[in-house]
């Protein structure tokens, strides 16, 4: 008897810790604004029909580069963001930060600022990526 409960508590941890999140990929690039590279910018991938899971997020740096990290709901971090089709959504961070947004010039347009309205679609492949997004 105990040598069969033991076999099955074996399997049961086995399965345990078998399980895997989604399948992900690493996705670093550039965001270029009317050519110019796209400083202080928080880029979102939100998963699009037919790919399910959490959204990734980034800021760029001051030469428009970012690094996607997944927003699920453990206490750490994962590089990249889920395999599949994504609405990519922009959200000016100078603007955010200026306490009136006056002298601060509009660098894109309302439409990549909303989830319903964006232009903006990305594929996400498994393993390591590099992506250029472009605003005219």
């Amino acid at each position: 008897m105990f040598h069969r409960s033991s076999r099955l508590l074996f399997l049961l941890l086995f399965v345990a810790g078998c399980e895997t999140g989604p399948e992900l990929g690493t996705v670093t690039g550039q965001l270029l604004i009317q050519g110019q590279p796209g400083n202080k910018v928080r880029i979102e991938f939100l998963p699009d029909v037919g790919t399910s899971g959490p959204s990734s997020v980034a800021e760029t740096d001051s030469d428009g580069r970012f690094s996607l990290q997944l927003m699920d709901r453990t206490d750490t971090p994962s590089e990249g963001a889920i395999v599949g089709q994504h609405r990519v959504v922009l959200s000016d961070l100078q603007l955010a930060e200026s306490a009136t947004g006056r002298g601060i010039p509009i660098r894109f347009g309302v439409q990549y600022t909303m989830p319903s309205e964006t232009p903006l679609r990305q594929t996400v492949v498994a393993g390591p990526q590099q992506i250029t997004i472009e605003i005219p």
